[in-house]
């Protein structure tokens, strides 16, 4: 049912059945769409709970009803989604071609790793589903030297990146934070990427990892791909 009528799927490594023929036959019967829910006022909510135990997320599902927002705030998913943001699909692009969605920033501060895993972490996220990962310097309590490590995700990740630093740095603790953000719909090109902008205009960028290995593997200097 599901690759017969192209609904937008994703995988957060559950072993279990997370949704029922007669559930999936349900949505098909009465979506007309999928994407992150628009800024609007709600009128009516409504929540069922299956028998099902999950250990690791409440099997629950929630349908909102109300009317639009005249004034969509940036990245259209509303004061609701910023609480609780829904799992990653397309939203709808703007007339300027850039698409919203809801997705979350975890971040934690250390004070006590050793630098050289730094790069080896961020490595590790990004290959277990991170959007993006980054570490800045600060100064903590009694003066001491650390950083800030942040990871952007999808919902549906969160859990797996959690997990993963709380395994492969020393911190303790990971603040969680609902966004929105900006993105421009875009594909791979080869060598360079290509984002769709407003009125069939497009803006190209080099992929410096491709560009990279065909910089060794061909001997052309990378210098003169990244042009």
């Amino acid at each position: 049912m599901l690759q017969a009528s192209r609904v937008p799927v994703y995988s957060s490594n559950a072993s279990e059945e997370l949704a029922t023929p007669t559930g999936v036959a349900i949505l098909l019967q009465f979506a007309k769409e999928f994407k992150s829910m628009p800024e609007m006022r709600l009128e009516k909510s409504g929540y069922g709970a299956g028998s099902k135990d999950t250990p690791d997320r409440p099997n629950v599902v929630g349908i909102y009803q109300g009317s639009l927002s005249p004034s969509p705030s940036p990245g259209g998913g509303g004061e609701h989604s910023k609480n609780y943001p829904l799992p990653p699909g397309e939203g709808e692009p703007t007339r300027s071609g850039v698409v919203g969605e809801a997705v979350l920033l975890l971040e934690t501060v250390i004070d006590d790793m050793d630098p050289r895993l730094y790069p080896h972490v961020m490595d590790l996220l990004l290959k277990a589903g991170a959007l993006d990962v980054w570490w800045a310097p600060i100064g903590m309590k009694k003066g001491r030297p650390g950083i800030s490590f942040t990871v952007l995700c999808h919902p549906a990740e969160e859990t797996r990146l959690r997990d993963l630093l709380f395994r492969e740095t020393t911190t303790l603790g990971i603040r969680r934070q609902p966004v929105q953000r900006w993105v421009l719909p875009r594909k791979s090109g080869g060598l360079r990427k290509i984002a769709r902008l407003s009125k069939g205009k497009t803006k190209t960028q080099v992929e410096f990892e491709t560009a990279k290995q065909l910089s060794l593997g061909r001997a052309v200097p990378l210098v003169k791909l990244l042009k």
